[in-house]
């Protein structure tokens, strides 16, 4: 249901310039792990334009806009910057975060994630530390720290082993 997730960035069903920039701004910051650059924004305002032009309503030009975010490379990979020459580069709040939340959970950053990424506040060890406590009381950390040690030692060869039995009476 597009619209009733429209309604999580945005009160508006307008399709108005205004509007539709808003909820892509937001939206896009959810589903994308970060800001959209302006450009991005321009490309997606143009694909709700179209689709109000085309006589479209406004969950299918949220639809299409979602559809072309998940389709985006910035959906499908974790992107982040880099210079290309191999001199350091600081990552951002939001390309830490990601950092963070995919090593810890193996899953994109909460919306607690998100917004001390939006105010700064992972830089400091002082404010980024109790967002590590919390996360690591998450089942999802458990699950990610299992799933690790899983395929590091190749443990899951073991669920298709068959003991023989012989053997093991052979020796006793």
């Amino acid at each position: 249901d597009t619209a009733k997730f429209a309604r999580r960035f945005s009160k508006s069903r307008k399709l108005t310039d205004d509007s539709m920039r808003d909820l892509i701004l937001d939206m896009g910051k959810w589903v994308l792990r970060g800001p959209l650059e302006e450009h991005e924004v321009v490309l997606y305002r143009g694909v709700s334009t179209t689709v109000a032009s085309a006589g479209g309503d406004f969950p299918e030009a949220v639809g299409m806009v979602l559809e072309a975010m998940l389709q985006s490379p910035k959906f499908l990979y974790r992107m982040e910057n880099q210079v290309g020459d191999g001199t350091w580069w600081p990552i951002d709040e939001y390309e830490l975060a990601n950092r963070i939340s995919y090593i810890v959970w193996g899953a994109p950053p909460d919306d607690e994630l998100l917004q001390a990424a939006e105010q700064g506040d992972l830089s400091y060890p002082e404010t980024l530390q109790p967002h590590l406590d919390r996360m690591m009381k998450d089942p999802r950390a458990k699950q990610r720290s299992d799933e690790f040690v899983i395929q590091w030692l190749n443990l899951d060869r073991l669920r298709d082993l068959q003991p023989n039995r012989e053997i093991g009476r052979a020796h006793v």
